[in-house]
């Protein structure tokens, strides 16, 4: 996982916050072993989980109440969506990340993840 805290990137699109300051996850990968839809027993359930997990704890450190945000690959947007709770705000139509959908996770909802988590 690549994450980035500053530029265009790093600032909420979301309504209960606006323009808030949060950690965009830039890449974030699973060895294709970790993977349930390629093996039948992955080595390591979780791991995506454990990684979001952590890009949510950076956001926490830096006070920026554990929003992350990410633009993703078409494969992952269920996981994002409905595993983990991040917000769709549909795809973007320009730019480096044209034709990927965009996802965040709000304040309120990290901490539900977390929650969960533990």
């Amino acid at each position: 996982m690549m994450t980035r805290k500053g530029g265009q990137d790093c600032f909420s699109r979301h309504p209960e916050h606006q323009r808030a300051p949060l950690i965009y996850v830039e890449f974030l990968a699973t060895a294709p072993w970790n993977r349930p839809k390629l093996v039948a027993d992955p080595t390591y359930k979780g791991a995506g989980r454990v990684l979001i997990g952590t890009a949510v704890s950076l956001s926490l450190e830096e006070e920026f109440g554990g929003r992350i945000g990410l633009h993703s690959l078409r494969g992952a947007e269920v996981f994002y969506r409905d595993a983990i709770g991040m917000t769709d705000f549909g795809t973007d139509s320009e730019g480096v990340h044209k034709g990927l959908r965009y996802f965040e996770l709000s304040s309120r909802d990290a901490a539900t993840f977390l929650s969960v988590q533990h």
